[in-house]
């Protein structure tokens, strides 16, 4: 099985076999074309997540030319495989993820996918997506800073070693780390008053593996979990 993961910045590719994820691919989403260079993998099913409408023709196009087979491409409001108790519009990653730390851990659930946004998203006790919140990404965060500051550096992403700064970039990393540590703990937090039975808190997303460290150790760490998901989804179909 071919599963897709497609953001704003990038497409993740996994290749499931027997439910294990085989190999793993990433490309940037504006040059969508470079799937074409992955080889060797004849999938029976395709499954795609997508939050950017505008590639999904041209991304079609090229699974079925390159690979032979006919991809489907999720819509939580028509295909979800939990019920959604949101009003409006629910980004397809976010159900997907809900949904696979649903089959991880069982319900009620926690996902905490931290990318360009961090998104926290509850499955509740009825096995329902419920919904969540939405922050600022850590990155984005940290470039709001740069770009609304005249003195203040950019400064990689790197883990700090103590919490007082020696210096200016020292001080930033500090705050970052720290800072949204804080924040992500302080949320599960409010997330768990709200549920007392919470089972579990999933993390995801190209941070988590960065963040994990100052992260409370319960938290289960699962940087694929959206490839999961989408497999999950795919062997029901």
């Amino acid at each position: 099985m071919l599963v897709l993961d497609v953001g704003n910045s990038r497409i993740t590719i996994g290749v499931f076999e027997d439910r294990i994820l085989k190999d793993k691919y990433s490309i940037p989403t504006n040059r969508v074309g470079e799937i074409c260079s992955i080889s060797n993998v004849e999938p029976q099913k395709c499954l795609i997540s997508s939050v950017v409408p505008e590639v999904n023709e041209l991304l079609c196009e090229l699974l079925r030319a390159h690979f032979h087979v006919e991809p489907f491409i999720f819509d939580p409001f028509v295909h979800s495989p939990i019920k959604l108790k949101v009003d409006g519009f629910v980004g397809t990653d976010r159900v997907v993820n809900a949904y696979a730390a649903l089959k991880l851990i069982g319900a009620p659930v926690l996902s905490v996918d931290l990318g360009t946004a961090t998104t926290f998203d509850l499955v509740d006790k009825n096995r329902e997506f419920v919904g969540g919140a939405i922050s600022p990404g850590l990155r984005v965060s940290l470039d709001a800073l740069t770009e609304a500051t005249s003195q203040l550096p950019e400064i990689d992403l790197e883990l700090p070693d103590r919490l007082v700064g020696r210096t200016t970039e020292e001080a930033m990393r500090s705050g970052a780390f720290f800072g949204y540590a804080s924040l992500v703990d302080g949320l599960i937090q409010r997330f768990k008053a709200e549920e007392p039975s919470l089972k579990g808190v999933v993390l995801t997303g190209g941070l988590a593996t960065f963040l994990a460290p100052l992260l409370d150790p319960s938290y289960k760490l699962e940087p694929d979990l959206t490839l999961l998901g989408l497999s999950f989804i795919g062997e029901e179909r």
